[in-house]
């Protein structure tokens, strides 16, 4: 026979003590399935997003060069893009192999790549600063010729110590690197770092847009 209490059957009257362990397991376990899928889903669609950034960069940087007799951008600002973030909300990363100006370059310095005199700052507009790297003093073809040999190898060595390279050490770009850090906000010269797998990068001169560890 059943009990009642107020006129209700025991057995209906809630869940048991099992019961509500079982609920309390289900829910475990599909939060345990569920969690690292939308984590997986989540960083999918920035990589996509960064991706997508970052072609739309190097249109506007081509585009830059077309109409200025094919000189690179010194900055990122100069396309539009000043103190543009990434997805994981750093600072995407470029470095003009011409001149030796770029954005985001703060990991080239923290790893000494480059000569600190040489860290500027930039600011956009009265509520925002962003750090613009100089690895090297300003080189534009009408100066290029009062440079002395040593000068223009010592410009050369400074932005080929900061210039993104494959698993080879073969530069991955001869126009221009840019790229970003990705989730772990780290990176290194080499695609083969560990801090590089995550990158975001543009490789083969604007023919790759992909992860560093897919390269």
């Amino acid at each position: 026979m059943t009990a009642r209490v107020d006129g209700i059957p025991q057995s209906a009257a809630g869940f048991t003590l099992i019961e509500l362990m079982i609920v309390v397991s289900i829910i475990a376990v599909l939060a345990t399935i569920g969690t690292p899928m939308y984590l997986r889903s989540l960083n999918s669609a920035r990589y996509a997003r960064a991706k997508q950034e970052l072609q739309k960069m190097s249109t506007d940087i081509d585009l830059y060069q077309i109409r200025h007799e094919m000189l690179l951008p010194y900055s990122l600002a100069d396309v539009g893009h000043g103190g543009r973030r990434d997805p994981w909300g750093t600072l995407y990363c470029y470095l003009n192999l011409q001149s030796g100006g770029g954005d985001g370059m703060d990991w080239a310095f923290d790893a000494g790549l480059v000569d600190t005199s040489y860290r500027l700052v930039s600011p956009l507009d009265s509520n925002d600063e962003v750090k613009v790297a100089r690895l090297v003093p300003m080189v534009t073809p009408q100066a290029e010729h009062q440079m002395t040999q040593s000068e223009r190898d010592l410009v050369s060595d400074t932005i080929s110590g900061a210039q993104r390279r494959d698993k080879f050490l073969f530069p991955i770009n001869t126009d221009y690197d840019l790229f970003s850090r990705g989730p772990d906000r780290k990176t290194a010269v080499s695609l083969s770092s560990v801090r590089s797998l995550d990158d975001m990068i543009r490789g083969n001169d604007g023919d790759y847009f992909g992860k560093g560890s897919d390269y």
